[in-house]
């Protein structure tokens, strides 16, 4: 069994499964194997909605990708790997660091990066 819970602020997340209890801040790599976790809204991982907005935020589960519709409600785990998949675009922005945001108008839009860290 798998169970995931993740805290309302992003700031921790804890995975139990087979190997028990395992909690992890250190990593912000995107294709680091302990975090294939973001998190988005159900819209977006639906393909309902683009992803406008990506936060790289400390830790795990930090990646952050919003459709930036209002009220931002119904947050979802999903793979990162399925964000590419979902939208292939992500693909330039997988060298966020963290503490940034990249920001676009429109999926043909190109991304524009902030520093949200200061």
């Amino acid at each position: 069994m798998f169970m995931l819970t993740w805290s309302v602020s992003g700031m921790a997340i804890l995975l139990t499964g087979l190997f028990g209890a395992y909690s992890m801040f250190a990593s912000s790599l995107w294709d680091d194997p302990m975090d294939p976790i973001a998190i988005t809204t159900e819209a977006v991982a639906a393909k309902r909605w683009p992803v406008l907005r990506v936060l790289h935020e400390e830790g795990q589960g930090g990646w952050q990708f919003y459709d930036d519709a209002e009220p931002l409600q119904w947050l979802v785990a999903v793979l990162k790997q399925r964000l590419l998949v979902l939208d292939p675009s992500l693909e330039s922005i997988k060298d966020l660091p963290v503490g940034w945001e990249a920001v676009r108008e429109s999926p043909s839009a190109k991304w524009s990066r902030n520093n949200v860290a200061q």
